[in-house]
């Protein structure tokens, strides 16, 4: 069975929220420090910075490091802002592979949802007459819209899937069933005066436990803020918008951003997730749509708040590290996940809307304090000695590597000796972001090595990540071809590009999306799947 992609008109329905992708937060330490073969930048110790002073790592710092038999012409270290922990000390901290079993769900259904209003048991297979008809009233508004705009592609999509509704209401229920033992992977609930649906996701491979909050059903959200003339909307983080934040636009959420915060932390304690520091933050963005899916208005109404795993008060390296070119020019083209603990929350005015939450790991409370790490002149001998070999052993399309962004870090890797263990360890993380008109992104780099700030090893990227994630190529031979549960054939990926990129353009030349509806896409059942990343979009839609 194919996967059906869906058209822009069903990404700007399902798709409720667009979280911010998470990005890393820490202090610089600026220090005076002379290294002798680099050139830096001559500061004072920055504030709280008494790890770097005892480690003698500099605010900057530029040097070459021994290229060997790699093949590379340069390898060249030029950072002006080194960073490391506001800390006095790193430790080893030991987790274990959370599993969501029924007490956990529960316990989260039950600081979510309102309890006395009942938490129920959503199957999609078997939904209830009132789900059916809340869809087809919503599909049958956009078939009258769709014909009012002579839209006949949207028009015919609407005709097809109310028919399918309308068969489904024969065998459907007229209750929901209740949760029960909390043995299911999907709830519906009241915040409120509104309903939502709390989906847990949990495989067997890799570190992949994550749980989702949204607005249900998820194409009646414009019932939830409706506005004249719209027949569509959604929300998301507004720094990722078209134009960026708009410091003119004021935002009408009667929460302040302190405010905002403090729910959001609330939000994740009640759940159990108390050990998280704040990475970003930024206006929540709502687009209206017109029928013929043209953006009408835009406002500021809430905020997005991301958090990653606090470890001793420092967030983790999280950068994206699937566009690594060690990894990407690998021969089985393979793509890695980062095992990253990260938790995004939607607010606005009536609190939390939305919520995307990967609770990975729970602490085993075995942790090795206070470690000794290697000092900046010792880590650069070490670099000097092993990254030649790294880059023989990891071949690199790139003739020149300059390592831009240096930072002394915490990164989960899987613990060897122990089954489902994870140790969130020091590293040295010396990555390069190539240049896009004048800035650099350093979420997503493009070289990394990472690095035992404890003895100054490389670790084999390719292996850490393997050990705490999925291969996705692995993972089709294993499973069938089949990813969270879809069915896949090569088709399917044509919107992953050759260099491993996914720009949500697929093959065509101008990167558009006509929003046709190839009838060889159907999917059997009828049903209206879509393949969600973590950012809330269809990954083959792309809403202009």
């Amino acid at each position: 069975m194919k996967k059906r992609k869906l058209t822009k008109m069903s990404a700007v329905l399902l798709a409720t929220a667009l979280s911010a992708a998470t990005v890393f937060s820490g202090c610089n330490k600026k220090v005076d420090y002379d290294m002798g073969d680099g050139t830096q930048k001559e500061e004072s110790a920055g504030e709280g910075g008494e790890l770097s002073s005892r480690l003698g790592v500099p605010e900057s710092y530029e040097g070459k490091l021994d290229v060997g038999d790699s093949g590379i012409k340069e390898i060249t270290i030029k950072d002006d802002d080194i960073i490391t922990p506001d800390s006095d000390s790193m430790s080893i901290v030991s987790y274990k592979k959370n599993s969501f079993d029924n007490a956990y769900r529960q316990k989260v259904c039950e600081a979510i949802f309102d309890k006395s209003k009942g938490i129920y048991v959503y199957d999609f297979e078997h939904q209830t007459k009132s789900d059916l008809q809340t869809q087809i009233d919503s599909y049958q508004t956009m078939l009258d819209d769709a014909k009012e705009a002579g839209d006949t592609d949207t028009e015919d999509y609407c005709k097809e899937y109310i028919s399918y509704l309308e068969n489904e209401m024969a065998t459907a229920t007229d209750e929901r069933e209740g949760a029960g033992d909390y043995s299911a992977s999907d709830y519906i609930g009241q915040i409120g005066d509104n309903q939502f649906m709390l989906s847990f996701s949990e495989g067997t491979e890799g570190l992949n436990a994550s749980f989702d909050l949204s607005y249900y059903p998820s194409e009646s959200m414009i019932n939830y803020r409706p506005y004249e003339g719209a027949s569509f909307v959604y929300a998301y983080d507004a720094k990722y918008g078209e134009e960026g934040i708009d410091d003119s636009i004021v935002n009408t959420c009667t929460f302040s951003e302190d405010e905002a915060v403090s729910l959001a932390q609330e939000f994740l304690a009640g759940c159990g997730i108390d050990d998280v520091i704040v990475t970003d933050k930024s206006p929540l963005l709502w687009e209206y749509y017109d029928s013929s899916y043209n953006v009408i208005a835009t406002e500021y109404e809430g905020y997005i708040v991301n958090f990653g795993r606090s470890v001793n008060g420092t967030a983790p390296y999280s950068a994206d590290l699937s566009m690594v070119d060690t990894l990407s020019s690998d021969e089985d083209d393979a793509w890695y996940d980062a095992p990253t603990e990260t938790f995004s929350i939607q607010i606005d005015s009536n609190g939390v809307i939305n919520a995307s939450c990967y609770p990975l790991l729970v602490s085993t409370g075995e942790d090795q304090k206070n470690v000794d790490l290697l000092s900046w002149k010792e880590l650069l001998k070490e670099l000097d000695k092993n990254v030649a070999q790294y880059y023989t052993d990891n071949k690199t399309s790139y003739s020149d590597i300059e390592f831009n962004d240096v930072r002394l870090t915490y990164y989960c890797i899987k613990d060897d000796s122990q089954d489902d263990v994870y140790n969130y360890v020091p590293v040295w993380i010396f990555a390069q972001a190539d240049e896009n008109d004048g800035t650099y992104d350093f979420d997503y780099p493009v070289q990394a090595l990472m690095v035992n700030a404890t003895d100054g090893t490389i670790y084999n990227l390719k292996d850490v990540l393997e050990a705490g994630s999925i291969s996705y190529s692995d993972y089709y031979d294993d499973q069938g071809d089949m990813i969270d549960g879809y069915e896949y054939d090569d088709s399917d990926m044509e919107s992953i590009d050759s260099d491993g990129s996914d720009d949500g353009s697929g093959d065509s030349s101008d990167g558009s999306d006509d929003g046709s509806d190839d009838s060889s896409d159907e999917i059997e059942d009828g049903s209206d799947e879509g393949i969600i990343d973590d950012e809330g979009l269809l990954e083959d839609d792309v809403v202009e």
